[in-house]
């Protein structure tokens, strides 16, 4: 559920260094926040379906899969969502054909990102401009903030899940790591109930020694911190960590993401 008044943003893009420009603007803007990032338009479709996010920003030309931001846009006016999110394409082709195209398949605004003022603050300042009149746009198809208060168990319980994965993306956590599915049930577990046993309860689950979780859990976080940027992953993971120990415990880990999330799934 939306809080705060904030804007929900899902960033389609695979230039990782516009993505990193563009977590590090928001990350300084408490009425917006960042739900998602992605380069592969299909996934960018479950995301939108899962999570709603106020704006989409797609960049037009993406490499990553058989999908463009054309396609994503083709593919997404055929789900049913209330509220439609704003799509503000940016693109590095300047055809008003293709401008017109975009815009017929969905698109709500263009940036052209040769233009001599654009910059990752410039999009965010535009979408600033405009963060009353997009979230009024619910009034225009009949839907309250409340949109969600239906949902079943099983629709709140895939939502999470597909959250928690979306921010595992942003930092880079892969599902090579046996941990990983070590840390979602945690998480998942901590936001339910906040005194929960982590390490016991998710070990009982998989049937596993609690020293085999920890060190599984231990060595995802790790092995994440070591191979990332660590300036671009504090766009994301921003809660402080021991500079000797270099990333976060699983606790540390586990109790940050549930507090981020709190509000969005009780």
């Amino acid at each position: 559920m939306k809080h705060n008044n904030q804007l929900t943003i899902l960033l389609v893009e695979d230039d990782a260094v516009a993505c990193a420009a563009i977590g590090k603007v928001l990350y300084n803007i408490a009425e917006m926040r960042l739900i998602g990032v992605t380069n592969n338009a299909a996934k960018a479709i479950d995301i939108t379906l899962d999570c709603l996010p106020d704006v989409v920003i797609l960049d037009l030309e993406l490499h990553k899969g058989e999908w463009d931001g054309i396609r994503f846009l083709i593919e997404l006016k055929k789900f049913d969502i209330r509220v439609p999110p704003y799509i503000l394409i940016t693109t590095n082709n300047n055809s008003a054909i293709t401008h017109e195209v975009a815009r017929k398949a969905g698109a709500d605004f263009i940036l052209y990102k040769q233009q001599n003022n654009y910059s990752a603050e410039y999009v965010i300042e535009f979408l600033m401009s405009i963060k009353e009149v997009i979230q009024s746009r619910a009034l225009l198809f009949g839907v309250t903030e409340e949109v969600r208060v239906n949902e079943s168990p099983e629709q709140i319980s895939k939502r999470v899940l597909k959250r928690i994965n979306a921010e595992f993306d942003k930092i880079g956590l892969s599902s090579r790591y046996v941990g990983k599915k070590y840390l979602v049930d945690g998480i998942v577990m901590t936001m339910k109930d906040r005194s929960v046993r982590v390490n016991s309860e998710v070990a009982k689950k998989h049937k596993k020694p609690m020293s085999t979780v920890w060190r599984a859990m231990q060595s995802a976080i790790d092995r994440t911190w070591k191979k990332c940027n660590l300036e671009e992953i504090k766009i994301y993971y921003n809660a402080r960590i021991d500079r000797e120990r270099g990333a976060p415990t699983v606790s540390e880990f586990i109790f940050y993401y549930a507090e981020k999330m709190k509000d969005d799934y009780q």
